[in-house]
């Protein structure tokens, strides 16, 4: 029995050994990385950068990010909220405090309902602005796209602030990216539509991070999905996201996905040292 095992076991050692080898050379095996998820953003590591295929990265991670619930800390629980509202029906802080919570708790059918109370209520300008955002946000966590365009036209009424507009339109312009993701038949249509969305978001604000960055995007998904695979869409992303630099990232989650976006405009461009 012992000679079977001293005679097995380095045989074991080389089939190991072997695998290990097809891991690190097969061409077909996938690019080895570490993920990691971090605000909602999905972050990948490339570990050996010589085996990532074209345009591997972006094609897989090249994803919409934007549409979870705010991280807004509210201590009361949702039963608690629930009776102050009912005793103070027309106070805007309660009823935003509550269907913040209740997206946080991604309850979108209640939420909704309670963020369109809050654009009723809404007197000041981010008031008016993040309640109809919320109501977009949770249209969208639904699977009801056409509703929350319809509700971000109809934002535009009662968001008269340049920057709020500008706000305003790169979310419709984010909203328009998932459906074009979603319905290859009017892909060309709704990227159209986003492309001039976000342009519009642009005119109201020049500098506005989220409609650079929204706008960036945008080229870069005409890349992947062919609709015009020349370097022009690539050399537009990286002016808008140089031009993101110089204006200046101030969130984290602009900063992760501004650092993402530059690398996977490298990759396209054969540059997997810099991508890296």
């Amino acid at each position: 029995m012992r000679r079977i095992i001293i005679v097995a076991l380095p045989l074991i050692f080389c089939i190991a050994v072997a695998s290990v080898l097809w891991q690190l050379l097969s061409p077909s095996v996938s690019p080895r990385h570490k993920e990691v998820l971090t605000d909602g953003v999905r972050i990948v590591y490339i570990t050996h950068p010589d085996r990532v295929n074209e345009n591997w990265l972006s094609e897989r991670f090249l994803q919409p990010l934007w549409f979870g619930p705010s991280r807004e800390t509210i201590p009361e629980t949702i039963e608690a909220l629930r009776e102050k509202v009912a005793q103070n029906p027309n106070d805007p802080k309660i009823v935003s405090d509550l269907a913040i919570l209740l997206s946080q708790k991604r309850r979108w059918e209640e939420a909704l309902t309670y963020a369109r109370r809050w654009t009723e209520l809404a007197t000041t300008v981010d008031d008016r602005l993040n309640s109809w955002i919320l109501v977009a946000y949770a249209l969208v966590n639904l699977n009801r796209y056409h509703g929350a365009i319809e509700e971000l036209d109809k934002s535009m009424r009662y968001n008269t602030h340049p920057k709020s507009k500008g706000y305003l339109y790169s979310v419709r312009g984010e909203v328009l990216l998932v459906m074009a993701g979603q319905d290859e038949q009017r892909r060309d249509e709704y990227l159209e539509q986003a492309g001039e969305s976000f342009n519009k978001a642009l005119t109201s604000a020049p500098d506005l991070r989220r409609a650079l960055l929204g706008k960036a995007r945008w080229h870069l998904l005409r890349h992947t999905w062919g609709v015009s695979q020349t370097n022009d869409e690539l050399e537009q992303a990286d002016q808008l996201l140089k031009r993101l630099y110089t204006v200046g990232v101030e969130y984290e989650r602009e900063q992760v996905l501004t650092a993402y976006y530059q690398g996977v405009v490298y990759e396209r461009k054969g540059n997997l040292g810099l991508a890296k």
